[in-house]
């Protein structure tokens, strides 16, 4: 076996690992006990014990098993951490085509004309975590940072909060430059807000600018790239000292009036960490304390006017005296409408013919579209498109140009977000031609009304338009948001009726009685998809018993036909 044995440094997210000939599996022992106890029995090379304590001595062995018993005699290894975690070291060229982060500032952190690095031989990569160059921040404060980098380069801050060695792709990326109205722009100058509930103490900070990128995601942590430059430093997050301000430059602003039903309120303050919100109409009801500088309520009545008022605490105190806001709603939900394409002439749908140019659904039969050279959702909610819920649709769609994607969503509770499980189609592959003829299913669960329905085009790319992609921007296409009309069956909750199923949950028979006789039964799946019919019109019963023993496990819904109309009940199959 090859032994870690007594290192002068060992990382607190120290991985520990051995060889060994003939074994099938081994016995690992670890803990800070000088005669280490059992942990578990493993097929692996490798152990990863977790974070470690600083400064703290470590006892483990191996015991090595296969077919003919297990070895015999082992040692006992040690080892002694150190106050560190190994971190990542991202390669990037930052000299060929000077991509260098050549100097940073934030707050007392100056550091200024920095060369292109390579620190422990990894070019780009510049560990200034020992070199002085640090600050001081503060929990849920603004902070402003300055950079002088590369022309064509992205930036992005991770921050390491819990010192695990490792940035988090979500509560770690605290930054990273964004598109403007769809398009690159180099950000020299910005700021962001620490979070209000983020570990106090010292940690390592990253600050990433590559230039291959149009902006960063925060899986990019670690990621090698041709150009640009990495520097880590150290950073120490410490408590306010005072009493935060009243919050300021609220929005919507105050008095604002026609403002969306599903709308976002934000606010600006300093020196908070957390926020109680009060809201409502003729009178503020407290919300609860919450940590980000946004609050969304439930969709709210049109025409209607609400108040609120926000007051920033910290470990000091709360702010007083703080004032109360208003706006009045107008009737529209705000959908994802805007720069849902690059938004230059590298990508526009006209040039390059990714656009519908006929499309045919239910009684909708728009032909020779012209292309519309707009980079958000082309508005065609003024024409309305009515389907039954349950129904399933042919539709057919032509482009300008082939191998296109091609997806639909509904708006089924009218929230204005079109959610994963909102979407009613996605072509899978690509399309080969220039036209596509398939069918879609209207849920038997949408509710009845009207909803904005949307219908993405997408030229390129390796994967099909994802549930999740509403409102992601795309290098080429083009977004179309109609009106869908949803009638149908009535649900269950719509009309009182007497109806009992049972049992449920069912796994072999169901039965269904109702207060009028019953007339036809469908069973459909999640997917509006009907599984099972039973037609009972020439019966007069209230009663039915139904075989189900042949549905796989999950939800279903019942649609019941009886003398009085149609209704919806739910059904679960174990």
């Amino acid at each position: 076996m090859l032994q870690i044995q007594h290192l002068q440094i060992v990382f607190i997210n120290q991985i520990l690992s051995w060889n060994c000939a003939e074994a099938t599996s081994f016995d690992v022992y670890f803990g800070t006990e000088t005669t280490p106890v059992f942990v578990q029995n493993q097929t692996e090379f490798s152990y990863n014990p977790g974070i470690l304590e600083y400064n703290t001595t470590y006892y483990w062995k191996i015991i090595s098993k296969n077919e003919h018993g297990s070895a015999t005699g082992c040692e006992i290894w040690n080892f002694t951490t150190g106050n560190n975690a190994e971190y990542c070291m991202p390669y990037s060229d930052c000299e060929y085509l000077l991509d260098e982060l050549e100097s940073f500032y934030m707050e007392d952190l100056v550091h200024d004309n920095s060369s292109c690095s390579d620190d422990y031989g990894v070019y780009g990569y510049g560990d200034f975590t020992e070199s002085g160059y640090t600050t001081d921040l503060v929990q849920g404060v603004s902070i402003t940072w300055t950079a002088d980098h590369a022309g064509q380069s992205a930036l992005a801050i991770w921050i390491d909060f819990n010192d695990d060695g490792v940035f988090n792709a979500t509560d770690e990326f605290v930054y990273h430059t964004e598109l403007v109205n769809g398009n690159f722009v180099h950000i020299t100058t910005d700021n962001f807000t620490l979070p209000a509930d983020c570990q106090l103490g010292t940690h390592r900070l990253r600050v990433r600018s590559i230039a291959d990128v149009a902006y960063f995601i925060g899986e990019w942590a670690c990621q090698d790239f041709t150009y640009g430059e990495t520097h880590d430093y150290i950073i120490t997050i410490v408590e306010a000292t005072e009493v935060p301000q009243c919050a300021v430059n609220p929005t919507p602003e105050n008095g604002a009036t026609e403002q969306y039903l599903n709308i976002e309120l934000s606010w600006e303050a300093s020196l908070a960490t957390s926020y109680d919100v009060y809201f409502g109409t003729t009178e503020l009801n407290y919300i609860g304390e919450i940590y980000e500088m946004t609050y969304t309520p439930e969709i709210l009545e049109p025409n209607t006017t609400y108040q609120w008022k926000i007051i920033p605490r910290n470990n000091v105190g709360n702010a007083t005296g703080c004032d109360t806001w208003n706006f009045t709603t107008g009737e529209d939900l705000n959908y994802c409408d805007s720069y849902l394409y690059t938004g230059d002439s590298y990508s526009d749908p006209c040039d390059w013919r990714d656009y519908i140019e006929a499309l045919s659904i239910s009684d909708l039969e728009l032909t020779d579209l012209s292309c519309i050279n707009e980079y958000g959702a082309i508005d065609y909610t003024d024409m309305t498109i009515n389907f039954e819920r349950g129904d399933t649709y042919t539709w057919t769609a032509s482009f300008g140009l082939e191998h296109q994607y091609i997806a639909f969503w509904v708006d089924s509770n009218n929230n204005g977000n079109f959610e994963e499980d909102e979407l009613l189609y996605t072509s899978e592959v690509f399309i080969p031609g220039t036209s596509i003829t398939d069918e879609l299913t209207i849920p038997i669960t949408t509710a009845i009304g009207e909803h904005r329905l949307r219908v993405r085009l997408r030229g390129g790319g390796p994967n099909p338009i994802l549930p999740s992609d509403a409102c992601t921007i795309f290098m080429y296409g083009q977004t179309y948001d109609f009106t869908a009309n949803i009638s149908g069956i009535v649900n269950i909750s719509d009309i009182t009726e007497n109806i009992n199923i049972y049992p449920n949950p069912a796994s072999n028979f169901v039965t269904i009685e109702t207060g009028s006789n019953i007339e036809n039964i469908y069973i459909y799946n999640t997917v509006g998809q009907i599984v099972s019919v039973s037609k009972l019109q020439n019966f007069k019963t209230s009663k039915i018993e139904i075989d189900v023993s042949n549905l796989q496990s999950g939800i279903y819904f019942l649609n019941i036909e009886t003398e009085n109309g149609s209704f919806v009940k739910q059904l679960i199959i174990q």
